[in-house]
């Protein structure tokens, strides 16, 4: 299952970073396996890894956590709704802030890449408790992304592969606001044969 995993997240790097139209990018075929999709055929949550960059008082740290889940959901008016569960403040002793929710995001198709793209605006609510004492606070940034559908050869099984990156801020005094930027790469697998039709 890990081999699984990272092959669906190297294919989705590929897929988002080095893709083009051109035919000679498809003289082996690699692409001819990824499929256009229908949003309502997006399901679930996705497990990967998170990449975190936080910046406090102009010093940046770094930090790699795996087990990460990210959920989505779409909504009647072609916004999405993308939720990084359970998020970690690790500039304060790694607390948990709660769910990171980026709600009603824009989001399109794209046919060539066989993925659903997605960007936008968000705020989102969170909760730190320190010492006995819980504070609430609102995290405003961007969110953007993309997942598409990877076929597993000689199965009815195929991936979704997520990747999202944020970038927010949050003030947690009136002195201090601490600056995230987060790269997050994840997939999970299903049976095609139990979500109804895939759009070829």
């Amino acid at each position: 299952m890990r081999f699984k995993n990272f092959l669906a997240i190297t294919t989705l790097t590929m897929a988002t970073i080095a893709f083009t139209s051109c035919e000679d990018d498809n003289e082996d075929g690699k692409y001819d396996d990824i499929l256009h999709i229908d949003p309502q055929d997006v399901h679930g949550e996705f497990t990967g890894s998170l990449h975190d960059e936080v910046t406090v008082n102009g010093r940046s740290f770094n930090y790699d956590t795996v087990g990460e889940v990210v959920e989505v959901t779409f909504n009647d008016d072609n916004t999405m709704n993308i939720t990084l569960r359970d998020f970690r403040n690790k500039a304060f002793d790694d607390y948990n802030c709660g769910d990171l929710v980026a709600s009603n995001i824009e989001y399109k198709i794209n046919k060539e890449k066989s993925g659903i793209e997605f960007s936008g605006d968000f705020t989102s609510p969170l909760t730190m408790e320190m010492k006995g004492v819980k504070a609430e606070y609102k995290a405003s940034g961007n969110v953007a992304g993309i997942i598409i559908f990877i076929k597993i050869d000689d199965t009815s099984d195929y991936y979704q592969a997520i990747s999202v990156q944020h970038e927010f801020d949050l003030p947690v005094s009136p002195n201090m606001t601490v600056s995230f930027k987060t790269d997050y790469q994840g997939s999970n697998i299903f049976n095609s044969s139990h979500y109804g039709d895939i759009v070829e």
